[in-house]
């Protein structure tokens, strides 16, 4: 004969017992605060909290703004050189050299230099390309500024040293942003540390 265990088997209620009910508790009256609070310590669902510590890697959109600027300035500066090369392989000769024409190439020659010289470094995540980009914008700006009075004073609308002025304004501005500070400074993990 064999005798029944005193006690059920783990995980099930005792033979015969019916599970009481729990009371329901009225709900109070009124307006019920939202379930969750809105922007609360966690992100909303869907996104992946980032741990403690996390930086995220900046933008380099003003940085590369900067340097699409900076290859407007120098296809403008190319065209002005060209323009300003004229007088002197024509009848002007070397005497045009020493006068504002010279000055204005030699000028026009420096800055795309380190608009150039900017663009390659600001690309290659240097802080000196920045700073160079701004050198070398302020520069045109300054030329740009020059055309326009220069325009105004002979009547004509100035309407491409404005353009020009405009892009290297952009060029600068987007140049000594903070973003793109932090975009030269931020480097990038290449390959594995030798141990």
């Amino acid at each position: 004969m064999s005798q029944q265990p005193p006690y059920p088997p783990m995980g099930y209620p005792p033979p015969g017992h019916q599970p009481q009910p729990y009371p329901q508790q009225p709900y109070p009256p009124g307006p019920y605060p939202p379930p969750y609070p809105q922007g609360g310590p966690y992100p909303p669902p869907g996104h992946p909290m980032p741990h403690p510590g996390y930086q995220p890697q900046p933008s380099g959109i003003t940085a590369v703004l900067a340097v699409v600027f900076g290859f407007l300035c120098l296809g403008a500066s190319a065209w002005s050189i060209v323009l300003l090369v004229q007088p002197l392989v024509g009848g002007c000769g070397e005497s045009c050299f020493y006068g504002p024409v010279g000055v204005a190439l030699v000028t026009e020659v420096v800055s795309s230099l380190l608009i150039l010289i900017g663009a390659i470094l600001l690309l290659a995540r240097k802080t000196a390309g920045a700073i160079l980009l701004a050198v070398g914008g302020f520069i045109v700006v300054v030329q740009a500024g020059i055309g326009v009075v220069m325009a105004l004073t002979y009547g004509v609308m100035p309407l491409v040293p404005i353009l020009g002025l405009l892009v290297a304004l952009a060029m600068v501005v987007c140049a000594l942003l903070p973003p793109t500070f932090a975009y030269t400074r931020k480097r990038v993990a290449t390959g594995y540390r030798p141990y």
